[in-house]
């Protein structure tokens, strides 16, 4: 008789503790749902706390047998560029996210709930019962940084060109160079709360504040229009930098040369 528990989910939910990004509400509602759910439930107060800290638990959570892996916090950018700052691309390219930012909470429950179901009722015995693991109710603190929130930028990478503006601007010092001379972030906790003023500037719109209330800073996608407005600010501030006789000039020459303006 094979006596091996068929395999459960295993869910991440963020509280987003510092944020105050999630309906108030919907953690509570996800709280009583995963009580009555099969499956690991792992509740954190704040994702991006963790994954500044790049905290241990977080590589250990993908080990094991192939279950279903589900992270309920925000936009799917932003986790998904949150986990591979942290060292764990293999999580950030795998694992379904469920964004509490967009959903109803009763929709994230209810394909928590269908999850759930369909492994309870795979081949083998019935499912665990539920296991919830909660995390440590307030933030640690990082050492250098004892009162700081959990605000830092990420990189989308899949956008980013590496134009280093993001690192020339920034005056804490957020910002380094890999051995490559690849732009990353590399002091999170040097990043001034609420000061999103690199992910403005970024001509690729490549930087990510999840905690951020504005798309697409926070991690929504990036549309065409968000592109063409990005770009109508930017020749709005050069040309309140330059004059504009000398643009047009400069555009001119461009042509006559066979260059691009």
């Amino acid at each position: 008789m094979n006596n091996a528990t068929f395999a459960v989910v295993k869910a991440i939910v963020c509280q987003c503790l510092h944020g105050g990004t999630l309906p108030a509400g919907a953690c509570q509602a996800l709280m009583e749902a995963m009580e009555r759910m099969p499956g690991q439930w792992t509740v954190v107060p704040d994702l991006c706390g963790a994954t500044a800290r790049r905290e241990d638990w977080l590589g250990t959570w993908f080990e094991g047998p192939d279950e279903p892996r589900v992270i309920v916090a925000c936009h799917p950018r932003a986790v998904r560029w949150l986990m591979q700052w942290a060292g764990m691309p293999a999580v950030a390219d795998t694992a379904r996210v469920l964004n509490l930012r967009e959903e109803p909470v009763d929709t994230v429950i209810a394909s928590l709930r269908a999850l759930s179901q369909q492994r309870a009722a795979g081949p083998g015995p019935a499912a665990e019962s539920s296991a919830v693991c909660r995390q440590p109710s307030t933030i640690t603190p990082i050492p250098d940084q004892p009162d700081w929130v959990p605000w830092f930028p990420v990189i989308d990478r899949d956008r980013c060109t590496n134009c280093h503006q993001c690192k020339n601007f920034c005056p804490f010092g957020v910002y380094g160079v890999d051995a490559t001379k690849r732009v990353e972030v590399q002091n999170p906790s040097h990043c001034k709360t609420n000061c999103p003023a690199c992910a403005r500037m970024c001509p690729q719109m490549a930087i990510i504040f999840a905690k951020h209330n504005q798309r697409p800073l926070d991690g929504a996608p990036v549309t065409e229009a968000d592109m063409a407005q990005r770009r109508e600010a930017q020749l709005a501030k050069q040309l309140k930098k330059d004059d504009i006789h000398a643009i047009l000039a400069r555009r001119r020459a461009a042509a006559a040369a066979g260059r691009p303006p």
